[in-house]
């Protein structure tokens, strides 16, 4: 598992300016994820924004505010974030389901569809991945970042 999350930290300490990609009908986790692996990214000097089929609920409203931060730019790789399957992105993310670079999730239902892949069925959500992959690569989470963890 520790060679799980080291090539993890490698792709993300590699990755250029990302988008991130969450489930449709979004909950939670998918959002928690996403937000916090943004505020990771962008610790980490790059420029990441997330989207997703649906609007996000404005219950979550604490947790999406800062998405527009880094303005327009390319992405240069696109990672998925709680998605076990690339059907699960909706009509409107089609154009992406067959260039995720990475995926992060915790379903053991997750079909291998990304070119990388961090799945760890154990973990009860995939914040908790992303919170030990945090561990791992030594990462701070600033006060957003925990609180979408």
């Amino acid at each position: 598992m520790d060679r799980l999350f080291a090539e993890a930290a490698q792709f993300l300490t590699e990755c250029k300016d990302a988008l991130i990609l969450t489930h449709q009908a979004p909950d939670g986790d998918t959002l928690g994820s996403a937000f916090a692996l943004q505020g990771a990214l962008r610790l980490m000097g790059k420029k990441a924004r997330v989207i997703c089929h649906d609007s996000f609920p404005e219950k979550f409203k604490f947790i999406t505010s800062h998405n527009d931060d880094d303005g327009d730019f390319e992405a240069q790789n696109i990672i998925a974030v709680d998605v076990a399957d690339p059907r699960l992105l909706g009509e409107k993310l089609d154009e992406y389901k067959d260039k995720v670079d990475f995926c992060i999730d915790h379903h053991a239902s997750n079909v291998q569809y990304a070119k990388n892949t961090l799945v760890i069925p154990e973990a009860s959500a995939t914040c908790e991945v992303l919170f030990r992959l945090f561990e791992q690569m030594q990462i701070t989470p600033t006060r957003h970042m925990a609180t979408c963890l």
